[in-house]
């Protein structure tokens, strides 16, 4: 089960950083999307669809930031350290491992898949290991099937 925990850990960890990431930039930089900003006008070059911002008008680079978008994707970023650090521990300490699953869980709450992820990694490494269960050699049928058996033990004939 730890091996398991690694790997969703590990999987969790790169998708809330990835995601993360595409969201920081999305939130640093609104107005650069592909979808209406740009076109292409027939001599293979690109040109705005609409005229650059007036920058003597006093607007700065951070009005049009989205805070809070950039702060949830820092978190979620965050989210993936934490998991990137429990996914290398959980062999040693996997309670711990454990603690830093669910911390990294509610971090990146704000995607999805990792968070899950993060959920089913941590159930993994809190699960304590099931004892193994010893075999039993079946008793051969007959009067004395109630004994042990004596032939590892009788001598033989």
């Amino acid at each position: 089960m730890r091996t398991t925990s690694r790997i969703l850990g590990i999987v969790g960890s790169a998708l809330a950083i990835l995601f993360g990431s595409i969201s920081m930039l999305t939130a640093l930089f609104p107005g650069s999307s592909f979808s209406d900003e740009f076109y292409l006008d027939g001599f293979d070059t690109v040109a705005l669809a609409e005229p650059l911002p007036d920058l003597s008008s006093g607007s700065t680079f951070w009005d049009n930031v989205d805070v809070s978008l950039f702060s949830f994707s820092c978190a979620a970023v965050a989210g993936g350290l934490l998991g990137t650090a429990g996914s290398i521990i959980v062999t040693r300490r996997n309670s711990t491992a454990g603690a830093l699953f669910i911390i990294a869980s509610a971090a990146s709450f704000s995607t999805l898949v990792p968070t899950v992820l993060f959920i089913i990694a941590a159930v993994y490494a809190l699960k304590k290991p099931q004892p193994a269960v010893p075999q039993m050699i079946p008793a051969p049928p007959g009067p004395y099937a109630g004994y042990p058996p004596a032939y590892p033990y009788a001598a033989y004939p």
